[in-house]
């Protein structure tokens, strides 16, 4: 189902300079690896880059919007990607629009002694990968690596469900399931995508006794509003961040459908932005950007590409 086929209702777009929005789920990487990086997503998942997954492409993708900050990932895929990529990310600790997430691969040496490295550079979370990484999250080989962030304070997030992979054997609601049966007190787990579809056009499966927040990452299009708004009923708002996927989405277009799923002004505050204030520990001061309404789309980033 696409975005066209969907009847979504219209709410009031809520730019108020006291409310940051924060979009909790995108991805960058350096100016040399951003063009491989979507070479290689593009061609394997068929997705579109809505903008170069640099730095520079995502703080200007955030102003055609109007997002205030982003949290940004690079997946490691292998470990030998760890340390560059945690290289890269430790440079933006204190960028006024990003906040870093670690890299980490759980098949490294010692996992744990990289997930201190990253947290005591000023990294506040972490992003796990079970389909990309081929692991399942209850394994107990995670868990020096999940109690060394726990230790540290951090966000720990996780990629759930198949992607779009059809029949994808890592990280499913039975996984995370029992996961939780033992991680059931930490609060600062994230699960992506809701809690995670099972494959391409169901909707997000979870649990709301799992002891997290979930993130709405790659859904705004892709599932029927009333899916969303059942799921993050279920869950509670308070418990729901907005993401986008960012660069496979687009920021402004994402933000728009996100904001015709008819929720309440403060589930729209909450989601939009005090839920990831709080889990990221920030004030709205810390961020260099006033909330305003979005620039005009036919603006091109420097590198050729144009936001819906």
């Amino acid at each position: 189902m696409t975005s066209e086929q969907i009847e979504y209702q219209e709410t009031p777009l809520p730019y108020d300079p006291d409310v940051p929005i924060v979009d909790f789920h995108t991805h960058i990487w350096t100016d040399a690896f951003a063009p491989r990086a979507e070479a290689i997503l593009t061609s394997r998942d068929n997705s579109r880059a809505y903008n170069p997954g640099t730095v520079d492409g995502l703080v200007h993708s955030m102003d055609l919007a109007g997002i205030a900050a982003s949290v940004g990932m690079a997946v490691a895929t292998k470990p030998s990607q760890v340390n560059t990529n945690n290289d890269f990310l430790s440079q933006l600790v204190g960028h006024k629009r990003i906040a870093p997430f670690a890299a980490i691969h759980p098949d490294l040496p010692d996992p744990a002694a990289v997930i201190r490295r990253a947290a005591r550079a000023g990294m506040r979370g972490v992003k796990l990968h079970p389909m990309d990484q081929r692991f399942k999250p209850q394994e107990k080989r995670l868990r020096p690596l999940i109690d060394a962030a726990i230790q540290e304070g951090m966000v720990i997030l996780f990629h759930a469900g198949s992607g779009f992979a059809d029949g994808c054997p890592y990280g499913s609601t039975d996984d995370f399931a029992r996961f939780f049966d033992h991680y059931n007190t930490y609060g600062r787990f994230v699960l992506a995508h809701m809690g995670g579809p099972q494959g391409r056009g169901t909707k997000p499966v979870l649990d709301p006794q799992w002891p997290c927040h979930f993130d709405t990452a790659y859904l705004m299009g892709n599932f029927a509003p009333d899916e969303l708004v059942d799921a993050i009923h279920l869950v509670g708002a308070k418990r729901v961040l907005f993401g986008t996927d960012a660069p496979w989405h687009d920021q402004k277009t994402d933000l728009k459908l996100f904001l015709k799923l008819g929720l309440t002004p403060e589930e729209n505050k909450a989601i939009l932005s005090s839920n990831a204030l709080d889990l990221l520990r920030l004030i709205p001061e810390a961020i260099g950007f006033v909330n305003r309404v979005p620039a005009e789309p036919d603006q091109e980033l420097t590198s050729g590409y144009t936001l819906l």
